[in-house]
């Protein structure tokens, strides 16, 4: 077994689920751009218990509410979500 995969089996969940979503921010810049955010959406809110738990060890976490459409389209509605974060 190797360093990296004993480390693993030692993890909690919860430092595995924030591994996880830090590993999903990362990108190749020289063939994309740096994510702006990373949505993980809880429709029927089965995290939300967990949240502030997460929020301890990543305070990067923020929570954007209950989703409110606000336009014609996906875009639009995706947009009014999103610029509150963009740049944070």
């Amino acid at each position: 077994m190797s360093e990296q995969q004993a480390g693993q089996q030692s993890q909690t969940v919860a430092e595995a689920l924030v591994a996880a979503v830090r590993r999903s921010a990362r990108y190749n810049p020289d063939v994309e751009s740096a994510p702006h955010c990373i949505l993980w959406t809880d429709r029927e809110q089965q995290w939300q218990s967990v949240i502030p738990a997460l929020q301890g060890d990543m305070p990067e976490l923020l929570v954007l509410g209950e989703y409110v459409p606000v336009g014609p389209g996906p875009f639009r509605s995706d947009q009014a979500m999103l610029d509150p974060v963009v740049g944070t």
